[in-house]
């Protein structure tokens, strides 16, 4: 038997909405699934570590405003690396001057020129990590403010 071109375009369009049917139909099955799952409750006192990963190069806009508005928080524990690839980068002097201006919050200062890939703010990133305290990262650009 042979079919028109139309006939097999029928057949082949029938064929693809059976199969997205059955698609639909396994994603309401996990739907259900995923709202009939018990979450975890955190407690309202959770207040974990943190350690705040800030990679800066140059100067942004209002670089000094922004930093300090991270060291600035009163949250009960937490860690800020700053960090740029070399010692000659224009932020540096804003970022001692952040660290002097907060003696006793946990403030680092990392210089470092390796490179890891092709995107430096991810190499950057990689650089803090060594000196990262606490397990949990967050990650802000320089030009972030709290």
């Amino acid at each position: 038997m042979v079919q028109t071109f139309s006939e097999a375009l029928f057949t082949l369009a029938v064929m693809a909405s059976f199969i997205a049917s059955i698609y639909v139909s396994f994603a309401f099955v996990g739907i259900n699934r995923f709202r009939r799952r018990r979450l975890k409750r955190v407690p309202a006192d959770f207040v974990p570590a943190v350690t705040i990963l800030k990679p800066v190069c140059g100067i942004d806009f209002e670089l000094y405003e922004n930093l300090r508005s991270f060291c600035e928080q009163e949250y009960p524990l937490y860690q800020v690396i700053f960090v740029v690839r070399s010692p000659g980068d224009p932020a540096v002097p804003v970022i001692e001057r952040i660290i002097a201006d907060f003696p006793g919050r946990d403030i680092t200062l990392v210089v470092d020129s390796e490179v890891h890939g092709a995107n430096l703010k991810v190499s950057n990133l990689i650089n803090a990590f060594s000196a990262a305290k606490h397990d949990i990262l967050i990650v802000a650009d320089s030009d972030m403010r709290v």
